[in-house]
């Protein structure tokens, strides 16, 4: 169906208002020209994230390794601190004849303030005799009166290291069966005369590693898929991952292209795919602690970073993107008739389809067809028409609201939001918010009026470019659209003037957004 835009009612304006923004006009001109110029490149691109990336990287290794150094610290100084020897003396002395005898329940809630004081950095301090014997800790789990010399234990690395190095001061993460997780320890040999008289273990959960990988801040400074790990030399993840639900510390190895670069060559840059299978822009270094080593990795996806590229210089890539649109990959007729049984799509309208629902539209003319689909599970046809917030700025549609005071609208309403609904229904109940990165939207049209606004609001709903394929046929009057739920397929007829000359066409092998800013920035993966 065909609509005039409503700005034909203020004709009688245009021509003093051209002539009053004539000088603004060839500024415009020269300003486009000049950003042109210095359109960013793929140096650029690639330069600025991996410039952002290594800024992370540096400071969360500082701060992993600053607080490490402070626990480390406490821990060596343990022999100084009477309230833990006197507990290990005391406690070491009496073994367990009597329960605590001399030990008295008084003592036990000094140590828990002073635990809480100076050790709260820690999950639990472990008093371990020489022959193995752990006969004290504040958590009291599996390991109180165990032998770790012995049994399931023995098979932990606390044991491990404890009786192949006794003077180890730091032993890395690994599964520590008492406390059902991983944890790493700070030990401190305690002796008398050169004698080995057992040692103090401080256990320390990967919490406290967690915690400085996934601040509160980043967001704001990281993206939408930005994240920061450790993995340990056998490539096994160290921190969670923010996209894995259940715990992937020590759970999922990680042998990508970075992990196995940073090994060999302590640090560098790269766009390669990550753990997911997802390519995405990584920055990695090798550090080591106490004889141990690690990983930090720093990554984004490089989705992400072509449509913030986009975001940053629309204005730049809009005229170069709209000049490689295409009307889509020829195809054989399919029937766009409305059978019963499919679901009839009306302008101004949209509608939700399943497996086995074929969705149909007619008439895309200055209206736009729009596209959503999750495969295997739903789509949405919506036909969007010329007087829908998709086709309008801000200004325009104040100016439009207060003309419409004076002025009847010869098309009913005012400005609608038909994409917002459908943008809505689609987040708030079709799709949790880790689903949105499936989602795949294909826009319409045979003309490039409400593109832009459709593109922006489709990235504020937090897709990526990548998402998004557009199919554009100026020569065409309109569009019939139709499309197959089952088979998350959608066929285009396009159909010139009086409906003689007819295209069919389908978007498979067009290339998305995210392509085609690489396309035009020079950018190339």
């Amino acid at each position: 169906m065909i609509f005039k835009k409503p700005v034909i009612y203020f004709k009688e304006f245009q021509w003093k208002s051209k002539q009053a923004l004539l000088p603004f006009g060839l500024f415009i001109i020269l300003a486009t020209i000049l950003f042109w110029v210095f359109l960013p490149s793929e140096n650029d691109i690639s330069k600025k994230t991996f410039n952002r990336l290594e800024k992370i990287r540096i400071d969360k290794k500082k701060r992993v390794l600053k607080k490490l150094e402070h626990l480390k610290e406490k821990t060596q100084n343990a022999h100084e601190d009477p309230m833990l020897m006197s507990i290990f003396n005391k406690l070491r002395r009496e073994g367990f004849t009597q329960r605590f005898s001399n030990f008295e329940r008084s003592d036990m809630l000094e140590m828990d303030k002073h635990y809480v004081k100076e050790y709260a950095g820690f999950y639990d301090i472990l008093f371990i005799r020489n022959d193995g014997l752990v006969f004290y800790s504040l958590k009291l789990e599996n390991d109180f009166k165990q032998n770790i010399f012995a049994g399931d234990i023995a098979k932990t690395k606390l044991s491990r290291s404890l009786k192949k190095f006794p003077g180890i001061r730091f032993i890395d993460f690994g599964h520590y069966s008492p406390s059902k997780e991983p944890a790493a320890f700070f030990v401190k040999r305690i002796t008398s005369n050169g004698n080995t008289l057992g040692w103090i273990a401080f256990q320390l959960s990967l919490n406290a590693i967690n915690s400085i990988m996934i601040a509160k801040r980043d967001p704001e400074i990281f993206g939408q898929t930005g994240e920061v790990y450790l993995v340990n030399e056998a490539h096994m993840m160290l921190t969670d991952s923010r996209f894995i639900d259940k715990r992937s510390s020590l759970q999922r190895k990680v042998e990508t292209e970075a992990i196995k670069m940073a090994l060999n060559n302590e640090k560098g840059e790269l766009v390669t795919e990550d753990y997911r299978g997802i390519r995405v822009f990584s920055s990695v270094e090798k550090f080591d602690f106490e004889n141990t080593t690690w990983v930090i990795v720093v990554e984004i996806d490089e989705d992400e970073v072509i449509t913030e590229a986009y975001e940053k210089n629309k204005s730049q890539y809009i005229p170069k993107i709209y000049a490689h649109l295409s009307k889509g990959s020829p195809i054989d007729p399919v029937d766009d008739g409305f059978n019963e049984g499919n679901i009839r799509v009306d302008i101004n309208e949209y509608s939700k389809g399943q497996a086995g629902n074929i969705l149909m539209t007619h008439g895309v003319t200055t209206c736009t067809g729009i596209v959503f689909s999750l495969p295997g599970e739903f789509t949405y046809l919506g036909h969007i028409y010329p007087l829908d917030e998709s086709y309008y700025s801000w200004m325009d549609k104040i100016i439009l609201d207060m003309a419409f005071k004076f002025i009847n609208n010869p098309h009913g309403d005012g400005i609608v939001d038909l994409m917002g609904e459908m943008i809505h229904r689609i987040k708030y109940y079709d799709v949790y918010p880790y689903e949105i990165r499936k989602l795949s939207v294909l826009i319409v049209a045979v003309h490039t009026e409400s593109f832009e606004k459709i593109i922006d609001r489709l990235l504020d709903a937090g897709l990526f470019l990548s998402q998004i394929k557009v199919l554009y046929y100026p020569r065409m009057k309109n569009a019939n659209i139709t499309t197959n739920v089952s088979k998350s397929y959608t066929a285009i007829k396009w159909l010139g003037k009086g409906g003689v000359t007819k295209e069919w066409t389908d978007a498979e092998s067009v290339e998305d957004l995210g392509s085609l800013v690489k396309n035009v920035s020079g950018y190339s993966s």
